[in-house]
């Protein structure tokens, strides 16, 4: 259940239509999470051509999939997040 708006503009900007610019955002959004998810499956797609090109056993990926799989996370996201709070790129809440 949505708990009680706290002010006049929350409940404006709530309550607004959908936009052009709401969809374009939301597309761009999906374009960006799309080209991530691509990055993210070639490397699954690249190993096994690898490992034969460049005469490497299989675990010697491991590092790149284990980095992967950590910057995709939420726990990843938070520990990256409080390094861009240090650094002061990002807004303290």
């Amino acid at each position: 259940m949505i708990s009680a708006l706290s002010s006049a503009a929350e409940a404006r900007l709530e309550n607004q239509r959908i936009g052009g610019l709401q969809i374009r955002v939301a597309a761009l959004c999906t374009l960006v999470q799309m080209c991530d998810e691509f990055d993210i499956n070639s490397i699954a797609w690249a190993v096994p051509s690898l490992i034969h090109v460049w005469h490497l056993p299989p675990p010697a990926f491991t590092t790149a999939f284990l980095w992967s799989s950590i910057g995709i996370s939420d726990k990843g996201h938070q520990r990256g997040a409080g390094f861009w709070h240090g650094a002061g790129r990002l807004p303290r809440d």
